[in-house]
């Protein structure tokens, strides 16, 4: 006999963009304020299911995308003349993009016990569940710092919806949920 399951999830997206200034009113209006803006895009788009595995556990893999769109980004560098580090904004469309997979896995023992007319019925619920993202870091290295000395930076790091993570990143979790109930007659 054969059993068809139907996998059933949750699917939605979010995009959204942002137009960001700060400047005094008396520039308004004035030639060269579109320069000003720190604007960009963000989207999100998150994949969860859940199904039964052995009858006994709960599976729940997700799968979640973030995209960031920028018009601009900067460039360091150090300027020896100047014996400074001098900023440069890039105006260009650029992408970045970070996406983390979990899987969590639960299930649900029971047991009871019975003293005379009255039944304490116990609940313990275990969790287990694993998390992975990859290192999705966009970091220049070079002679930047003050004084010229060797320093890092992101050119995505005055974005508006910030810069992608820095590093692998692996997360385990466990749980253990008891719950004791009591029938008294």
């Amino acid at each position: 006999r054969r059993r068809h399951t139907r996998l059933q999830g949750d699917w939605s997206s979010d995009v959204c963009s942002s137009d960001l200034i700060s400047q005094p009113d008396s520039v308004f209006m004035q030639p060269g304020l579109a320069k000003k803006f720190n604007n960009g895009m963000q989207f999100q788009l998150p994949i969860a299911t859940s199904f039964q595995l052995l009858k006994y556990f709960n599976v729940s893999p997700s799968f979640n995308v973030l995209g960031r769109g920028y018009f601009s980004n900067i460039q360091k560098r150090y300027d020896a003349d100047l014996q400074e580090v001098v900023t440069d904004t890039i105006r260009k469309f650029s992408q970045l993009w970070e996406y983390n997979a979990a899987v969590n896995v639960s299930t649900r023992v029971y047991s009871f016990l019975k003293l005379g007319k009255n039944t304490v019925r116990h609940v313990a619920t275990t969790q287990f569940g694993f998390r992975y993202q990859p290192d999705f870091s966009t970091v220049e290295y070079g002679y930047f710092g003050p004084n010229g000395t060797l320093a890092s930076y992101s050119p995505y790091e005055q974005g508006i919806y910030g810069q992608p993570s820095r590093g692998k990143q692996g997360t385990v979790t466990l749980g253990v949920n008891n719950n004791i109930e009591a029938k008294v007659r």
